[in-house]
């Protein structure tokens, strides 16, 4: 056990902590010492600005239709007799199995200029299906499931007898929904929301190959380095990733964890009064 757990730190910290802090020192240390010219460099450029407001733009909208999503379907199938669970749950979980990549040429192959439905089925010969609406659509369809999952377990694990109470008293199904399911749901949603608002961040591939104009961080990131040659600008603008995601994980970590905290010991003294 002992060798296994110095085994796990080393490779903690040859593939982790070390390009971290290789990233740091190429961006703040030349040959002369301590130079910030890198983040002045940065904020220099206009295209900067806009790449920082297409990520969070892209983020926020991504986490809110996706958590949307997810939880439409979570409540179908958790909170509902619907016909059909099973193959809606098996819908919802598909682009999680599926290969990386595969909705963004799937979008390019069926409505590109082309496109089966777009030239095949329309006739259209002059379609774009580049930029950020497409690159939402992609990004929704595909961290939707990760909000659907996390809603489906935490709708699971509620008390069901809280609503059967509702309904006992003459309750309509809608009332029970806002005064009873959705606040305790509401931890779990919270999370989804920063889940899904992560990934959209740190999602490369999809705008890389439907993003067209719309530049992201990731995909800046990456034309700097490759492109331009600019190694310290460019890992300056990975490492911007990490300010927003590690807010949200840490908003994930502490507030949400509280609110989850706080809902379940209300749950628990609803019941022990009900009794």
């Amino acid at each position: 056990m002992f060798l296994l757990i110095i085994l796990v730190l080393l490779s903690l910290l040859i593939f982790s902590v070390y390009p971290i802090y290789s990233i740091f020192k190429k961006i703040f240390v030349s040959e002369n010492g301590l130079d910030f010219q890198a983040i002045q460099k940065l904020f220099d450029k206009p295209r900067i600005y806009q790449t920082v407001w297409n990520s969070m733009k892209l983020g926020i909208l991504s986490a809110v239709i996706s958590t949307l999503i997810g939880f439409v379907f979570a409540y179908s199938v958790a909170r509902t007799r619907m016909v059909g669970r099973k193959f809606f749950n098996f819908i919802a979980i598909f682009p999680v199995v599926s290969p990386p990549f595969i909705l963004a040429l799937s979008m390019i192959l069926l409505f590109g200029s082309s496109g089966l439905i777009s030239r095949g089925i329309f006739g259209m010969h002059s379609t774009d299906v580049y930029g950020f609406r497409s690159l939402l659509i992609i990004q929704t369809m595909s961290f939707s499931p990760i909000a659907y999952l996390n809603l489906k377990g935490v709708l699971e694990s509620m008390d069901a007898s809280l609503e059967e109470s509702a309904f006992n008293l003459g309750a309509s199904r809608w009332k029970v929904f806002y005064t009873i399911t959705l606040p305790l749901a509401i931890p779990g949603i919270f999370s989804s929301l920063l889940l899904t608002f992560i990934k959209s961040l740190e999602d490369f591939g999809n705008p890389m190959i439907i993003g067209g104009n719309f530049s992201t961080l990731a995909t800046e990131a990456y034309m700097t380095i490759t492109g331009r040659n600019d190694l310290r600008t460019g890992s300056l603008l990975a490492v911007s990733m990490l300010l927003p995601v590690l807010t949200a994980y840490l908003i994930q970590r502490f507030w949400v964890n509280k609110k989850i905290i706080y809902y379940c010991n209300r749950e628990s003294l609803a019941r022990v009064s009900d009794h």
